[in-house]
């Protein structure tokens, strides 16, 4: 994700992020679930399968404090998160923010994969969670899954869409406005 992309999203999303628990899917740099730590994340998960990509995650998270909740898996996404959904028991029990920003090839060669991962972390995620997930700019946004629940906002050359639940929309309307 590029510096202004990550600036805009955090201006979009950035009263979501404390008190839950990131996910950095497709993780490169880190630089999106650090700056999710630094907003007030509970604990953040990397996602990285390129080991040396990996490794440079864990020096700076180690730079920054050595006792970050911050875990990092050298793995590929789509494998962790077959796995992920299996141990029910080892999930985390706050709402999660997810971040998925894959190279933007992926949507071509395994888009099927990407909508279905997006779909499990929508389904699974504890009430309040908060789905992002950055697609080039040409990206047909009708294919993500429950489409009309994501708000769009284009940063060319990608869109960032971001779903929150409408139950949890309404919970916060609720809140807002004392009713």
């Amino acid at each position: 994700m590029k510096d202004n992309t990550r600036e805009s999203l955090f201006n979009l999303i950035g009263g979501f992020v404390p008190g839950r628990c990131a996910f950095d899917l497709f993780a490169g740099s880190g630089a999106v679930g650090i700056e999710a730590l630094s907003r007030g994340s509970t604990r953040a998960f990397f996602i990285e399968r390129h080991i040396p990509t990996a490794k440079i995650i864990r020096q700076n998270l180690q730079s920054l404090a050595s006792d970050l909740p911050a875990t990092v898996e050298a793995a590929d996404t789509f494998f962790w998160t077959r796995q992920f959904f299996k141990k029910r028991k080892n999930w985390p029990t706050e709402p999660w923010i997810v971040f998925c920003c894959p190279p933007y090839m992926l949507y071509d060669a395994r888009g099927d994969e990407l909508m279905e991962l997006l779909a499990w972390f929508m389904k699974e995620s504890p009430p309040g969670s908060v789905v992002v997930a950055e697609v080039p700019e040409n990206f047909p946004v009708n294919r993500l899954p429950d489409s009309a629940e994501w708000r769009v906002r284009a940063y060319k050359p990608a869109l960032l869409c971001v779903w929150r639940p409408k139950s949890y929309e309404n919970i916060e309307n609720t809140r807002a406005t004392g009713q």
